[in-house]
């Protein structure tokens, strides 16, 4: 519906502008989500234990690897204590709006290829549910994307790449 595709369309804008900016580059895992991280959860403290599926393992912006994060429980709890947690052991801080623009471009692209390829959404649901699914995680981090996003009409939309480089000895002094 038109609601939705001006979302899409708001959204892509969004993480265009927000992605021009450079970030701090750190070897970044490269597919960090739930899936790739086994807990021990029989502590109460619920300590990572490993951190599986390190192929796509690369140097970059340090937000990237936050990017399934929104996504991975019913709320943004979990992203919000994992940032707030980074942030402690790290001292860099999390912009949540960068964080946002690379979910952007991730839940879309994710939804485009599957659509077209005739694969069904992770999840069962629908394009019209992930829509509104993201809609609800850009409220619930309480970001307004049209506040970063300039119009398409005002400019050529460009496509922020992330530069991934391999690891090698350039980057040993970083792990």
């Amino acid at each position: 519906d038109a609601r939705r595709r001006r979302l899409v369309e708001l959204w892509c804008d969004f993480a265009d502008e927000v992605l021009t900016s450079s970030a701090e580059g750190v070897v970044l895992h490269g597919d960090f989500h739930g899936y790739n991280v086994i807990i021990d959860d029989a502590k109460d403290a619920k300590d990572v234990r490993v951190v599986l599926d390190l192929e796509a393992a690369a140097f970059g912006d340090y937000h990237y690897d936050f990017r399934y994060l929104p996504a991975q429980a019913a709320t943004t709890e979990l992203f919000r204590s994992v940032a707030a947690e980074y942030e402690w052991r790290t001292t860099r801080p999390i912009d949540v709006a960068r964080v946002m623009a690379w979910h952007v471009r991730t839940v879309l692209g994710d939804a485009l290829w599957r659509t077209i390829a005739g694969v069904p959404l992770f999840g069962g649901g629908t394009k019209e549910v992930w829509i509104d699914e993201l809609a609800g995680r850009f409220d619930a981090l309480g970001i307004d994307a049209r506040v970063a996003a300039r119009p398409a009409l005002d400019r050529v939309r460009t496509t922020a790449r992330l530069r991934l480089e391999p690891i090698g000895p350039q980057h040993a002094d970083d792990l």
